[in-house]
């Protein structure tokens, strides 16, 4: 509509002022509003962060933005029980952002900034996430391993006890 108004415009010489929300929205990538989709052997999604008053505030939100967009793509991929047991550094997130458009703007509160990240999740990633995936399953199992253990171990102290105690009682 405004490209058909800013023709119109210019035809008759007439001068056109583009607003900077028009020439943002122009300039918008396409991948912003793209939906999580597999390209090749990567997995691409967006995400946002925001709005915040600045972008430092952004990129201090950014690294648990980035874990949830992870949780999701583990959900997407591996299923939704092993969602949350699946936790990598935020420098190697950070690696998987492809891409970055700042947004700013204008909101009842003042102007307002928010991040929009692209994220790849190629073969590397997942290779990660399914490694993570197996030694928190390790790392389950011998827990539940200690813990049985430790269960047994002090039902074999009280009953002992309860020996020693009843033995005590009948020769004294």
């Amino acid at each position: 509509m405004s490209k058909i108004l800013a023709i119109l415009l210019g035809i008759f010489g007439l001068l056109a002022v583009v607003s900077p929300a028009a020439a943002r929205a122009e300039a918008q990538p396409d991948w912003i509003d793209a939906p999580p989709r597999s390209v090749g052997d990567a997995y691409r999604m967006s995400i946002a962060v925001g709005p915040y008053t600045t972008r430092a505030e952004c990129d201090a939100q950014l690294p648990s933005a980035l874990q949830e967009a992870l949780d999701r793509y583990v959900e997407a991929c591996l299923g939704e029980e092993v969602r949350r047991r699946i936790v990598l550094p935020a420098d190697y997130l950070r690696q998987l952002v492809k891409d970055q458009w700042e947004e700013v703007g204008q909101y009842s509160v003042g102007p307002m900034t928010r991040l929009h990240v692209l994220l790849e999740f190629d073969r590397k990633a997942k290779d990660r996430v399914l490694d993570q995936l197996r030694r928190s399953a390790v790392a389950r199992r011998l827990w539940f391993t200690g813990f049985g253990w430790a269960a047994w171990l002090a039902m074999l102290g009280g009953v002992y006890g309860y020996l020693r105690i009843a033995g005590s009682r009948k020769s004294g």
